[in-house]
């Protein structure tokens, strides 16, 4: 029986570390995947190697001996509600803690190759085990043990490799004919790990942009959010509003020979590749299903310069500003032609002249913390409208390094995600001029380059709006059996249909409007897309399309679910809403 060497505190300082989420990816495609040193989540390639561990002694050259196993530390993480049995196959290992607390006796002193993480009493959010590699050289494998994620390739492969080998093992191709052996690609830390020891700390904010700050979040509780273990719901939290620091460029629009300079920044690009060399976010949607010819306009990016083409964007209502235009051709969504190939940029213009029309609203209203959520920063400002005490950014820096915060929004994405977003600009007028943004009038031809996302009405409607409406042409709308929160009306934050930067996502956004039909002390917050469209299945809450006027949500002959469509071709109302942090609730949960 080999000998159980639980290793020392010196030891574990100086091994690599590795850690590997298990995760549930909200896409069809690949439903059940596993991150490897915070990188991105993948299903099973039997080509690619995520992890290496090297051999402290070649066992050609003779026997090795017992202390010479290389020692890593390997932290297994659940990513959601689900239980994974991870298993580790050729080597067993000793958990050295559970839920970031010692584990109990029976596994303190017991080998393992099956390792348990999930929301269960006996589970746990994250694990950290020792592993010692020692005698073979050679591919193996790590996977859920959970039938149905296993068979949607939860797997990855890692080799143990030789003392000082430097070409990656090849990867054997089983055919009818034969074995084919083809090149093996690797992970960027797959020798390394992610640092050595514990490793890095856990950071449950993921930020997909570079430069960007973010301040007064608190995410200590997260209202609403359900512990899995005992069933409980956190109380309100100061985590529905905080702020957002990002850096602007500078560039050229050209109006047909009028040049004006403007100051902008890149949100989102259609193209995977183009996303991470510009270190932004990846909108696969805009690719997928490329927005029609009337919803966008050109730009170019030569030499590292941006020139835009057509409108500068609507003015801004500012006391002596023009009239905005109908017509008017600005648009964020740009059509750029790079290394032959059509890409779609999503590029918000935050500054283009010195006039306080020509340039976001600064809320002069808002400060933070927001706690009770839209008390000391409302969604879009104190009173709709004004110049002054509404508006979507706080400050606006166009010095040497110029740059402009904006307030940052929650959203929910089940328990699993918390989206956090910005608001650039918004269609039709109503909406974008209450919430200082540009009125895009191309907008309205984004058709399906817009997806859904669903707000909900406040259950006490804002008293303190513009009268004798709130500057989008109905009164104050409020739900009888709707909760206030810190959503856009003062009703509980939106469910968008996907949020993260992928192949399936957008950040533009064809918003609905959600009223409860009935008393819900089952459900005081949906935090969950499809739960939302199964409730209205039911008929417990109806979903409506813009304007949510009284007499819109009260006409008698609209079907009881409401009439918001979400395939529609003609969206009512859009808002574009980048997504430049989220939130990932599992972390978080291992952290605590």
């Amino acid at each position: 029986m080999i000998p159980l060497r639980r290793p020392t505190a010196e030891q574990i300082a100086s091994a690599t570390h590795r850690n590997f989420e298990f995760e549930k990816n909200p896409t069809d495609e690949a439903p059940w995947v596993i991150e490897t040193d915070g990188g991105k989540g993948v299903g099973m390639d039997p080509r690619r190697v995520s992890a290496a561990p090297q051999l402290a002694c070649d066992p050609n050259d003779g026997s090795c001996d017992d202390e010479a196993g290389t020692l890593e530390i390997w932290r297994l993480v659940n990513g959601g509600d689900w239980s994974h049995p991870v298993h580790i196959h050729f080597e067993e290992g000793i958990i050295l803690s559970r839920g970031n607390q010692p584990p109990p006796e029976h596994e303190k002193w017991a080998r393992k190759d099956l390792y348990r993480i999930g929301p269960q009493p006996d589970s746990g959010p994250v694990l950290e085990i020792a592993l010692r590699f020692r005698e073979f050289a050679g591919t193996f494998m790590e996977h859920c043990h959970n039938t149905q994620h296993e068979d949607h390739a939860m797997l990855l492969r890692w080799d143990v490799e030789h003392p000082g080998q430097t070409l990656v093992m090849p990867t054997p191709m089983p055919s009818w004919d034969g074995v084919e052996y083809v090149d093996t690609v690797a992970l960027p830390t797959f020798r390394t790990g992610d640092g050595t020891g514990f490793g890095p700390p856990l950071e449950p904010m993921v930020i997909w942009a570079d430069g960007v700050t973010i301040d007064d979040l608190d995410i200590s509780v997260i209202g609403n959010l359900k512990d899995l273990t005992t069933g409980e719901i956190e109380p309100e939290g100061n985590d529905e509003r905080a702020r957002i620091n990002i850096p602007l460029l500078r560039g050229t629009n050209n109006d047909e020979g009028v040049e004006t300079e403007v100051y902008f920044f890149l949100s989102e690009v259609s193209d995977e590749a183009l996303a991470e060399e510009f270190t932004i976010g990846h909108a696969g949607i805009l690719e997928l299903t490329p927005p029609p010819d009337a919803s966008v306009a050109t730009a170019t990016f030569e030499d590292g310069e941006w020139t835009f083409f057509g409108d500068l964007p609507n003015p801004i209502p500012a006391p002596g500003s023009p009239e905005q235009d109908s017509n008017n051709t600005y648009t964020p969504l740009r059509k750029v032609e790079i290394n032959g190939q059509t890409i779609y940029f999503n590029i918000a213009f935050v500054s283009w002249g010195s006039n306080a029309w020509e340039h976001l609203r600064i809320d002069m209203h808002c400060t933070l913390p927001d706690f009770p959520a839209n008390t000391n920063c409302r969604y879009q400002g104190k009173v709709l409208n004004d110049p002054n005490l509404s508006g979507q950014i706080l400050a606006l820096d166009l010095g040497a390094d110029p740059s402009v915060t904006f307030k940052l929004h929650k959203a929910w994405f089940s328990q699993e995600y918390l989206p956090f977003y910005t608001i650039t600009d918004a269609w039709p007028a109503g909406p974008a001029n209450g919430m200082g943004v540009v009125y895009v009038p191309k907008h309205e031809f984004l058709e399906l380059a817009a997806r859904p996302l669903i707000q909900f009405l406040p259950g006490t409607a804002f008293a303190n709006r513009t009268p004798p409406d709130d500057g989008t042409g109905f009164p104050p709308t409020e739900g009888q059996y709707n909760v206030d929160g810190g959503g856009p009306l003062g009703g509980q934050p939106g469910l968008p249909s996907y949020f993260m930067p992928g192949p399936d996502y957008t950040p533009l956004w064809h918003i609905g409007f959600t009223v409860w039909n009935e008393p819900h002390d089952d459900m005081p917050v949906v935090t969950s897309y499809e739960e939302l469209l199964e409730l209205r299945q039911q008929g417990r809450l109806s979903i409506f399309e813009f304007p949510p006027s009284p007499p819109h949500l009260s006409d008698p002959t609209l079907p009881l679910e409401g009439d918001y469509d979400v395939e529609n071709l003609m969206p009512a109302h859009v808002v574009n809403c980048p997504v430049p942090a989220t939130l990932d609730v599992a972390l978080l949960r291992a952290t605590r």
